[in-house]
């Protein structure tokens, strides 16, 4: 398997890409819980590069999309899908991204089909195949 690209501390658009996809997936089913939280630290750890503080900022707009969402689930996914779609044509970057929905699809210990939804429309919004990511997703 390729190793994905190392982001930048400066890689902004990025960051809210990968949060924004997790969130999403994550918050597709209506809820959102702790193992969910937990395992986008562990995701975020397993990035090659990525510093202390991008790791903060990139918590901070998970929190601020997972509110979106919990505040109006339409305006939520309108936020998030923009800040896919920022990286789309950017293939190794989408890769993180569409790597982030695929943990987030499983991150609760369970596959809902809602879910599954929401990682093809990441999928179209940034151009990619659903095995783009570098993970094996799961299906029923």
């Amino acid at each position: 398997m390729n190793e994905p690209p190392e982001i930048s501390a400066n890689s902004d658009a990025t960051l809210r890409a990968i949060a924004a996809a997790y969130a999403y997936v994550a918050c597709a089913d209506g809820s959102y819980d702790h193992r969910e939280s937990s395992r986008f630290e562990g995701l975020l750890k397993e990035l090659p590069g990525l510093a202390q503080e991008s790791m903060v900022r990139a918590q901070s707009y998970l929190s601020d999309f997972v509110r979106g969402f919990q505040l109006d689930f339409a305006e939520g996914l309108e936020t998030a899908e923009s800040a896919v779609h920022q990286l789309r044509g950017e293939k190794g970057l989408g890769q993180l991204v569409l790597r982030a929905a695929q943990v987030a699809l499983i991150s609760d210990g369970r596959l809902v089909q809602v879910e599954e939804n929401a990682l093809r429309r990441i999928c179209e919004a940034l151009d990619m195949e659903e095995g783009a990511g570098g993970g094996d997703v799961p299906h029923r």
